[in-house]
């Protein structure tokens, strides 16, 4: 009987308000400052830099893009500094459907993954029949990675489930190609905050 009165006594103290604990603001700003003017060490920082090159995306979405330009791209992706640093490849190289079989061609074995920019890429302006048509293209072309663009103005009318959909449909559409979505709303265009639904 002891031994209960003693846990829940320890319980009651336990959960017993406490009052708030008082900070120091000038402590505290003065501790903020010190950690902005802490440098990385070289080494830290060397591999913090490998790390993000590793990690990159090479993109080129021009109209004057040609298989010559994708060449150049793969190389540097494959090689992005002199050997003697050491860094890493890139994670990806990403261009329009048309050009994901020149940009397999170049990379080969390499590690370096193919993404495609598809669905009307940048505005998504365009019937859907037309969009899942370039997403099947650039997937059975070999793209590693589909990135869409959704409708804005589906999306700005709150038309969620329509968007959602379009989404759904342009999964289906990359088959058995291992393409992973990256569905981009291009934020930059909305001038306001909209509140979004999801449904995954």
């Amino acid at each position: 009987m002891k031994t209960i009165a003693r846990f829940e006594t320890a319980r009651g103290q336990r959960n017993a308000p406490r009052p708030a604990p008082i900070v120091d603001q000038i402590m505290a700003e003065e501790r903020a400052a010190a950690f902005a003017k802490r440098s990385i060490k070289t080494s830290a920082k060397l591999a913090g830099l490998k790390l993000a090159i590793s990690m990159m995306d090479l993109t080129t979405l021009e109209g004057k893009d040609t298989p010559g330009k994708i060449a150049f791209l793969c190389r540097k992706a494959m090689q992005p500094l002199d050997p003697r640093y050491e860094v890493p490849f890139c994670a990806a190289v990403c261009v329009y459907p048309n050009l994901v079989r020149f940009a397999k061609k170049f990379l080969e074995n390499s590690g370096v993954k193919v993404a495609s920019v598809a669905t009307a890429f940048p505005t998504g302006l365009m019937p859907l029949r037309l969009k899942l048509q370039e997403v099947r293209s650039a997937a059975n072309d070999g793209a590693d990675e589909i990135d869409m663009v959704i409708n804005r103005g589906n999306f700005l009318g709150g038309e969620y489930d329509r968007v959602f959909d379009e989404i759904a449909a342009t999964k289906e559409a990359c088959g058995d190609a291992p393409a992973l979505i990256s569905s981009k709303p291009q934020p930059e265009k909305f001038r306001q905050p909209r509140p979004c639904r999801s449904r995954w």
